[in-house]
């Protein structure tokens, strides 16, 4: 299970330091079981960032974001997190239930994650998530990307669908052939020419392998 953890910048205290403004605060996070009877693993580490200049600080816009990784058998789990600002003191806790899915027959899918960003760094590129799962009525695009667990390389198809949340109309239906190795790959998707009015909706990917069955 992947942690993405976004920290923005208004949210913890900067200090002035020799290169600008620095900040440090650190992270727990904990993994219980369902009724958060037992604590199954916890992680913690330190974080720290550093500004420039003071409105850099005070922007809404910037944030830091980490990611941690934890092994967790398949089941259902209240995952918590902490961040410790430790100039301000303050303290910002997060619970969330999540479900570890099971992959039967070498085949599974991971969920869908929204992209805020592509970047490029060392002439790699790096996919910055949209942690807060939200777009604006100005997006025309809705880029996302999801991991396909496969035991052999073949040709998959998948149809992408965008429902209204309320009443389950879909206003986006389209299918696409992707091709997959055996192991871990990788999808990136960008839906274009998408006009969102206010309200909740849900992003679903339904993938049949080569065989017509459903992953």
């Amino acid at each position: 299970v992947d942690v993405f953890l976004q920290v923005p910048y208004s949210s913890v205290q900067f200090v002035k330091s020799n290169n600008g403004f620095a900040a440090k605060y650190s992270v727990t996070v904990s993994v219980f079981d369902e009724d958060k009877d037992n604590i199954i693993m916890e992680k913690m580490w330190n974080e720290s960032v550093n500004a420039e200049n003071f409105s850099t600080t005070d922007s809404k816009t910037n944030y830091n974001l980490s990611l941690k990784s934890f092994q967790l058998a398949p089941g259902d789990y209240l995952m918590r997190a902490e961040v410790y600002d430790k100039d301000s003191k303050k303290t910002y806790v997060l619970e969330r239930p999540i479900n570890v899915k099971e992959i039967k027959g070498g085949e599974g899918l991971s969920s869908l994650i929204l992209i805020q960003k592509t970047v490029k760094e060392d002439s790699l590129s790096k996919v910055i998530p949209n942690i807060s799962q939200t777009v604006t009525t100005r997006d025309e695009g809705l880029p996302f990307f999801f991991e396909v667990y496969s035991d052999k390389a073949q040709e998959i198809d998948i149809e992408y669908q965008i429902k209204d949340a309320k009443n389950e109309k879909a206003i986006y239906n389209q299918t696409f052939t992707e091709q997959v190795d055996s192991g871990r790959t990788m999808i990136t998707q960008k839906i274009e020419d998408l006009k969102f009015t206010i309200g909740q909706y849900k992003l679903v990917a339904n993938v049949k392998d080569e065989s017509g069955d459903k992953i």
